[in-house]
């Protein structure tokens, strides 16, 4: 029996390789579940830009709508006023 095959059949190689394969099982759990996670939070944060994203489209696009809306109105009436002063022969005032 040579020297290595002494070495590799002691207690001590046993539990060198018992704890590799204990350390192999562990890595490969940690993994999974930082798949796992990894997983889970691109999953929330697709739920999250898809709730702000239909939200801003739900309450904010028509709020922009109606501001845009005011403005050309007031933008008509300042118009309508300048056509109206110039028409009656007063001074037009900005």
């Amino acid at each position: 029996m040579s020297i290595l095959d002494t070495i590799s059949q002691s207690p001590a190689a046993a539990r060198g390789r018992e704890m590799a394969t204990k350390l192999a099982l562990s890595t490969a759990s940690a993994a999974a579940r930082g798949r796992e996670v990894a997983w889970k939070l691109a999953r929330s944060t697709g739920k999250a830009a898809w709730l702000a994203g239909t939200t801003l489209l739900v309450l904010g696009l028509p709020l922009i709508i109606a501001m845009d809306r005011e403005q050309q109105l007031e933008q008509s009436i300042s118009e309508y006023e300048a056509q109206q002063s110039i028409l009656l022969g007063a001074p037009v005032t900005a």
